[in-house]
């Protein structure tokens, strides 16, 4: 279990921050190196960490 969630949500009361204020940057094994990919919205597509910050 990955609770990345929880690391997230004591920054955002630390900081006074909203989540619309949040930039998650996280790798991701499946685009070729090297590679970017930039989006407003999304799903979790089956990473833990990135699960447990939407939750």
């Amino acid at each position: 279990m990955n609770n990345s969630g929880e690391g997230v949500l004591y920054l955002l009361a630390r900081f006074k921050a909203q989540p619309e204020d949040l930039l998650i940057v996280y790798d991701e094994m499946e685009l070729p190196l090297g590679r970017l990919r930039i989006r407003a919205s999304g799903s979790a597509g089956g990473h833990n960490g990135i699960k447990s910050i939407i939750s």
